[in-house]
């Protein structure tokens, strides 16, 4: 059984008061970005940047901090990404993938400034975290990437008319328009395909802040990105230790897309890459069944301090 704070809610209210919740400006459109730092022990002197996925926020994971064990001097840092949340910016809206980096390098500059990190994030995060990795804009001492979106599903419009024709709409001005996509708040429990933990279920479809469909612009983009992700040439610069977090039972993106992307950056990457795949789980591997998150976060405690206690 574990004893990870995620299983109690009165846990996770107690860690979010401990948050201090700021906002500042992005750097392109004036944009106001809203982060959350964790310090439980003073000053950090090193941190966890934690970058969350399409739809979420900083308290749906506020139990990671403390289950993470962090040791003496490691701050956590989180935020809402630009158009989710309360950060400002079009709803479920991006142009490219570019801008969701340079609010991530905005934040973490602003917080973290010289001090060493380690990236760790779920889905649309982990590809925010790998795509401006491989561009060398990010630069943490290594990377755990759960359930990682490089790979769109093949559903509703399979994959090889959805990329072109998202570019299409995107081209002539219908970007950030809605394609009705990615709503889960309307599935019964019993036909999820997002967890099996039913209270977390709940937190999730119940939380405050609701999002349209992913817009056609926010799809091409991601289109884009996965491409940069699977680049020979930029996968040859990737010197960061890397660790990919998958589900045996993934659905809402492509399910081999992880086990495909490790597979292509083990041929090419400077740096260390391994894939954990957690059996039994669903997409959200940080919202699961004790037992199946247990798995997920000791995977990545491990990963995340050998690798930061190692430089």
């Amino acid at each position: 059984m574990t004893s990870s704070s995620m299983t109690k809610f009165e846990d996770i209210d107690a860690v979010t008061r401990r948050f201090e919740i700021s906002k500042l400006k992005a750097p392109k459109g004036s944009v106001d970005l809203r982060y959350g730092v964790y310090k439980h022990d003073g000053e950090p002197s090193q941190y966890v940047v934690f970058l969350n996925g399409r739809s979420e926020w900083i308290e749906k994971y506020a139990y990671l901090a403390a289950d993470l064990a962090m040791p003496a001097g490691t701050g956590f840092l989180t935020w809402d990404h630009r158009g989710q949340g309360a950060s400002g910016g079009s709803r479920a809206h991006i142009d490219d993938y570019e801008t969701f980096v340079q609010d991530a390098e905005h934040v973490i500059s602003s917080v973290v400034a010289d001090k060493p990190y380690v990236l760790m994030a779920h889905s649309m995060g982990a590809l925010i975290s790998l795509y401006g990795t491989l561009k060398g804009a990010l630069k943490p001492q290594a990377l755990v990437l759960g359930s990682p979106l490089l790979g769109l599903p093949n559903r509703p419009v399979p994959r090889p008319l959805a990329k072109p024709l998202s570019k299409l709409l995107t081209q002539v001005g219908l970007g950030p328009c809605s394609t009705g996509a990615g709503g889960f708040e309307a599935a019964p429990f019993a036909d999820n395909i997002l967890t099996h933990r039913p209270d977390l279920y709940q937190r999730i479809v119940t939380g405050p802040y609701k999002l349209p469909g992913a817009t056609f612009g926010w799809v091409s983009a991601s289109f884009q990105a996965i491409d940069v992700c699977f680049n020979p040439d930029y996968l040859a610069k990737l010197s960061v230790p890397t660790l990919v977090l998958g589900a045996a039972e993934e659905s809402v993106v492509d399910p081999d897309c992880a086990s495909n992307w490790v597979r292509v950056a083990s041929q090419h990457a400077k740096g260390e890459v391994q894939l954990n795949v957690v059996h039994g789980a669903r997409h959200e591997l940080f919202s699961e069944l004790p037992r199946l998150y247990e798995d997920a976060i000791q995977s990545a405690r491990s990963w995340i301090f050998s690798h930061m206690s190692a430089r």
